[in-house]
């Protein structure tokens, strides 16, 4: 594996072992998830150290294959735990974890609430701005609609399939625009407006890419 350098070395030089997620909250401290399963950080003075962790003394909290971080509405970093199946909020005041996504049983339910709700290898979040609610991608292609809330609402996302798009596939990247909506890589398109009840106004983009790649 990758040296990881202690606590409070000099960033520039540290070794931070792999990230796979880099999110800058409201303070300018850099969070990132790593291939070794923490939440580590470079602080506004350019301090490397870790944040969250399975070994005692951070935010304790026993993370698989974590793939992505963002921050939520009150700017605490939020993982998706991909190989726990689970979305996790972080608390840095008392250390604690919330496992505010996942770890239900009801895959196929249409809607669902955050704790009874079986998440699937879920790889990616992205925060709605506008009405401050989240969309959760899964590796299979699976968007999931979540009000943030612990035990609240969740239900699926049935991104509309527009006539240059390529039907059948599923979602493979998501990003949310305060001017565009929600942004959808699927196929070799992105489709952008994506949104629950605004369907109609999905616009699609075809990416120049090689048809054999």
């Amino acid at each position: 594996g990758i040296a990881v350098s202690p606590d409070g070395s000099d960033a520039k030089v540290a070794g931070i072992g792999r990230p796979r997620s880099v999110s800058e909250d409201l303070l300018h401290s850099v969070h990132f998830v790593t291939t070794d399963n923490q939440v580590r950080m470079i602080d506004p003075r350019g301090r490397f150290r870790t944040f969250a962790s399975a070994n005692a003394g951070y935010v304790k909290t026993a993370m698989k294959r974590p793939t992505h971080l963002i921050y939520d509405s009150v700017d605490r970093p939020i993982v998706v735990d991909s190989g726990n199946n689970r979305i996790l909020k972080l608390y840095a005041i008392n250390g604690e974890v919330e496992v505010a996504l996942g770890g239900g049983l009801a895959k196929d339910t249409q809607d669902s609430t955050s704790d009874s709700v079986a998440l699937v290898e879920p790889i990616q979040l992205t925060y709605d701005s506008v009405l401050k609610r989240y969309f959760v991608l899964e590796k299979s292609g699976r968007i999931l609609l979540w009000d943030g809330v612990s035990g609240g609402r969740v239900v699926p996302v049935n991104v509309a399939t527009v006539k240059d798009a390529l039907s059948g596939s599923g979602a493979q990247a998501i990003t949310f625009s305060p001017a565009l909506g929600l942004i959808v890589a699927q196929g070799n398109s992105i489709q952008m407006g994506a949104s629950i009840g605004h369907q109609a106004a999905l616009e699609s983009y075809r990416a120049f890419s090689d048809p054999e790649s």
